[in-house]
């Protein structure tokens, strides 16, 4: 993935940044808490049986 700047990627997607504490490169996007690293953006999916935003 290419690196980029948290807010060129919240630019692209229309988002909102609500904490601009830190505003990292981002070298990954991850759907999975449990594998993420420095650096990794979470992208939260719903499904049948859950939820992404719980976690």
């Amino acid at each position: 993935m290419i690196k980029q700047n948290i807010a060129t990627i919240a630019g692209v997607c229309n988002g909102i940044i609500i904490n601009k504490g830190n505003m990292e490169i981002i070298d990954e996007i991850s759907t999975d808490t449990r594998t993420m690293n420095r650096g990794s953006l979470f992208i939260p999916l719903i499904g049948e049986n859950f939820d992404g935003h719980i976690f």
